[in-house]
């Protein structure tokens, strides 16, 4: 039988087939090491923990010109079914409560973006209806109003019932602008309080002292535009900063692109503590975050290095600028977030209204109310 194709004759024995060998060998190792090399790096996405989906709003709603103040909606009955017990700050309270507010997390993104369309007027709305509540709450401010040197804003004060008291040693005062903020089942979890004025600089590190802190999270920038948002309160890396009997250290700082994590020490006398400030530098004031990605993740780093540091419960400090908006944000995701690891449901509303009854204005106005319902979207999407 005829063929066009020139035969092909093997060639046996000699240098030849033992270089055929060898190239053979070679080919077979090469695919053997790319196939375990692919096997890993599947194995590593499969095994590496989720982010949170980030979620595009269609509309933002517009920024409001805030100022520090209550908010007060246009109608004073505007939201008069809400009942505002004083003394009830837990958020065991919401578990029992019939809010129109308890969305279910599978139901919840549905809701995302019913509150964000049309540039945010639902939300808006029902920021008002949350302001109109926050109103009727009536605390005392004695311990900020005869201390008004030490406040950032004069109208940004600390509730009597919830705020931190310092010791009184050496004649120093008890009073800083910081109040006990409880989160989702657990009393006392944050302090949240206004950055530091350099005459408050050694009450704040006092009270971490006292408070046996191990975590600061800071959610301003030194200086925003032209104004001055808090003072400057620990060393530069490698130097010291004394306060009374403290000294502090800063022995390391590392920048994860959106924050910066520093290492300190705080030695009274010859005990020394190790802590963590965490200062999360992309947050505009009065605003929200172009992206979550970054506070979804400065979120994880601050609780997992506070479950395996904290000791006799310690309080995780949170400021801002005024220990208000983006501090009532940032403690209500938290808060949220443990609600919906425990129930089906979630209430931003009555969340932010319990916080609210624990110090004044947290959570400052709708973009960041909406910025809570956004965070706790995305993380639902995970858990549903």
């Amino acid at each position: 039988m005829g063929s066009n194709c020139a035969k092909i004759v093997p060639r046996t024995g000699g240098a030849g087939a033992s270089s055929s060998t060898v190239y053979i060998a070679i080919a077979v190792t090469c695919g053997l090491l790319l196939l375990i090399i692919v096997a890993l790096i599947l194995y590593k996405r499969r095994t590496r923990p989720k982010s949170p989906k980030p979620i595009m709003m269609n509309a933002n709603p517009p920024v409001e010109e805030v100022v520090y103040v209550n908010v007060i909606a246009p109608s004073e009955n505007a939201y008069s079914s809400i009942d505002i017990h004083q003394d009830d700050v837990l958020y065991d309270d919401i578990a029992t409560t019939s809010s129109p507010y308890l969305i279910r997390k599978d139901k919840f993104l549905q809701h995302f973006h019913t509150l964000a369309a049309n540039e945010g007027k639902l939300c808006i709305e029902e920021f008002q209806l949350l302001a109109a509540a926050s109103a009727k709450i009536e605390m005392q401010t004695i311990h900020g109003e005869n201390n008004k040197g030490k406040n950032r804003f004069k109208n940004i004060l600390p509730y009597d019932s919830t705020r931190v008291v310092l010791s009184t040693a050496n004649g120093q005062s008890d009073y800083i602008n910081g109040n006990y903020v409880d989160c989702y089942n657990q009393r006392h979890k944050y302090i949240a309080t206004q950055g530091p004025l350099p005459k408050t600089e050694t009450d704040f590190w006092r009270m971490v002292w006292e408070r046996k802190c191990r975590v600061i999270v800071m959610l301003t920038n030194l200086m925003e535009g032209n104004k001055r948002k808090c003072h400057k309160y620990w060393p530069e890396v490698g130097a010291l900063g004394k306060h009374g009997d403290l000294i502090i250290e800063c022995v390391n700082e590392t920048s994860y692109g959106g924050y910066v994590i520093r290492e300190m020490k705080v030695t009274n006398n010859r005990t020394t503590r190790k802590l963590k400030q965490f200062h999360f530098t992309s947050w505009p004031d009065h605003n929200v975050p172009v992206t979550t990605t970054s506070l979804h993740r400065f979120k994880c780093a601050v609780l997992d290095y506070h479950k395996s540091n904290q000791v006799d419960n310690s309080p995780i400090v949170v400021h801002c600028s005024a220990g208000a908006g983006r501090t009532g944000t940032f403690i209500g995701f938290d808060s949220l977030m443990a609600e919906m690891n425990n129930r089906s449901c979630v209430d931003v509303f009555e969340t932010v209204l319990a916080m609210r009854k624990q110090r004044v204005d947290m959570v400052q106005n709708s973009k960041q109310y909406l910025l809570l319902h956004k965070l706790v979207a995305e993380d639902c999407q995970l858990t549903v």
